[in-house]
């Protein structure tokens, strides 16, 4: 049995995840280690809320397609070539 802990931990409003690490979890006792992931669960999502949302990076459709037209002409120049 491993002697760490690793709890994931999710910000339900921002989506922001991070791990949650507690050494020596194996040799504590059931009520301490629970009021130790209480403390940090709570501390975690307070730093996660703290950073907001995480960044979405749209692209208009032009964009969207010019990338797609030039992909395509690059598989057919390749198809043309036999690579």
């Amino acid at each position: 049995m491993p002697n760490r802990l690793w709890l994931p931990i999710v910000e339900p409003t921002t989506k922001r995840e991070m791990l949650l690490y507690i050494p020596g979890a194996d040799s504590m006792d059931v009520g301490q280690l629970k009021a130790i992931i209480e403390a940090e669960k709570e501390k975690t999502l307070a730093q996660l809320k703290a950073k907001g949302p995480k960044p979405v990076a749209t692209m208009s459709r032009a964009d969207v397609r010019g990338a797609l037209s030039e992909f395509i002409r690059w598989r057919n120049e390749r198809r043309e070539r036999g690579v």
